[in-house]
């Protein structure tokens, strides 16, 4: 059920603004969770959480919301839709946990506090270089802010080291070479998605991380639809099949997702039985302004609309189960 009033507050947090609505996000991070898991370093039930966390730091990097917003581990987990104290998480995101041990994050004690532009690339300023030329600012800074000196923020890695870079484990602005500098094997994620699925309770991580698995895969496919089956998407994105079924459903009823479905077969008996891996269910990922209005803070009506391509292809279906079961009425009758 979607929650409004932690939409406009997560909304109020982040200070969104024009110019700063998505982040393009390294599709290698669809593709390392995955390894993780396949490798059992990573549970199934935890790879929808580590992909909403990276999301959650390459955004806050990316547009050097720290100086604005300093979460807490609990207040993460929290806004991911888990317990604040659910410890069985920690094992990922601390300090020398697994994402920085697998070069997906580095845990720095420095916050990026401004955004700005240079040669249409993004510049960001840390804390630490005030503190070069203020004596004290960092200090101020954190007690403005009730920021202890042993909280820390992670460095987004893809983000900088590109694909054929190799992180050597220390902290530098100075990579260009990862998704924040060049988009190709890059995934565009919506803010307004990710703060809308989190303030669903039948969405959150998990619907979060299928809608972006599913909008990398829409954006490689020419004429943005994807074919997939349940059994291929759950293997494909490391979830349980019910998992997927689960949020499928609610990603189309919550109108994030279209879906034009797999073609029946009807068998002389007359079962029907859905041919999901033969002629799987096509999907298209639908942009925020179908799930929200133009004031970021409403709802459109959470019903899932078929458009008339979805309406011809069910009614040619229908038709072909009709023609087939006539011919085997004819045959076998």
């Amino acid at each position: 059920m979607f929650n409004q009033e932690k939409f406009n507050q997560l909304a109020t947090k982040f200070n969104l603004i024009k110019g700063q609505d998505s982040v393009y996000l390294s599709n290698r991070n669809f593709t390392t969770l995955h390894k993780l898991v396949e490798s059992k370093k990573l549970k199934n039930n935890h790879i929808s959480f580590a992909f909403s966390y990276l999301y959650l730091q390459n955004y806050m990097f990316r547009y050097a919301k720290y100086d604005q917003f300093v979460p807490q581990t609990g207040e993460i987990k929290e806004m991911l839709g888990y317990s604040p104290t659910q410890q069985a998480l920690d094992y990922i995101i601390k300090n020398g946990g697994l994402l920085d041990k697998e070069g997906m994050t580095s845990t720095i004690f420095d916050f990026p506090i401004i955004q700005e532009w240079e040669d249409n690339q993004p510049v960001i300023t840390m804390l630490s270089s005030f503190n070069e030329m203020t004596s004290g600012y960092g200090s101020q800074w954190r007690k403005e802010r009730g920021i202890k000196t042993n909280q820390s923020c992670k460095f987004p890695v893809y983000a900088f080291v590109g694909e054929n870079e190799k992180f050597n484990g220390e902290f530098s602005l100075n990579n260009q070479g990862g998704s924040f500098f060049e988009l190709s094997n890059t995934t565009k994620l919506d803010v307004k998605t990710f703060l809308y699925c989190m303030a669903n309770s039948d969405l959150e991580s998990t619907g979060f991380y299928l809608y972006s698995y599913l909008k990398w895969k829409c954006d490689c496919t020419e004429g943005e639809i994807y074919g997939i089956g349940y059994e291929r998407l759950a293997r494909e994105t490391g979830l349980k099949v019910t998992t997927v079924k689960k949020y499928i459903k609610a990603l189309r009823q919550y109108n994030l997702i279209s879906c034009h479905s797999g073609t029946y077969i009807v068998y002389a008996k007359g079962e029907e039985v859905n041919a999901n891996d033969l002629e799987p269910n096509r999907y298209g990922v639908n942009p925020s302004s179908w799930f929200l209005l133009e004031k970021q803070t409403e709802l459109t009506k959470p019903n899932y609309v078929y458009n008339a391509q979805i309406q011809k292809d069910k009614a040619m279906q229908e038709q072909q189960s009709k023609e087939i079961a006539d011919e085997m009425s004819r045959l076998f009758g």
